[in-house]
């Protein structure tokens, strides 16, 4: 998503987010209560998030099983997302704040999927493909998945963030 300014209210996400300023101010961003002010915050999923942007910014949310998440190698419940060290994500980034464009977005996705991703759990594989199937509604709780994969529901609740 891009947006020419953002302010909204603490609130979580299933996929991960990574939250870019497109402009010459950082962002402030609330993550679990705490404030992080920087040119780039990602926040792990499920953890409490705002966002307060006067200026252009990026919001990119990456499924957990997806290349590009896995590839950033990040731990715990997020933070400052150190942008110097992915100069390729930068450029592509100063493209998008240049003309802001679908293309450009799926440029800079791209550049973070080029990484190589840490393996997934086979259990994670197959509850995040009955997530996508849409199976009915009574399975796809954590508890359901939990139990199609063979683990209890706090581990796997763990296992899958």
């Amino acid at each position: 998503m891009l947006a020419p300014h953002l302010h909204n209210r603490p609130h979580s996400h299933v996929a991960a987010s990574l939250l870019v300023s497109l402009g010459r101010e950082p962002i402030r961003v609330q993550l679990a209560g705490h404030w992080i002010t920087a040119d780039a915050v990602w926040a792990a999923p499920d953890v409490d998030q705002a966002l307060d942007s006067d200026g252009p910014v990026a919001v990119l949310h990456l499924d957990p099983d997806h290349r590009a998440w896995r590839a950033l190698r990040l731990q715990g419940p997020g933070g400052e997302f150190p942008l110097a060290a992915h100069p390729r994500f930068r450029a592509c980034l100063n493209d998008l704040a240049a003309a802001p464009s679908v293309p450009a977005a799926l440029a800079a996705r791209a550049t973070l999927e080029a990484g190589e991703p840490r393996p997934l759990d086979p259990r994670v594989v197959l509850a995040c493909r009955a997530l996508r199937r849409g199976d009915d509604a009574a399975s796809l709780g954590g508890a359901a998945l939990a139990e199609a994969v063979g683990l209890s529901e706090s581990r796997f609740r763990h296992l899958f963030r």
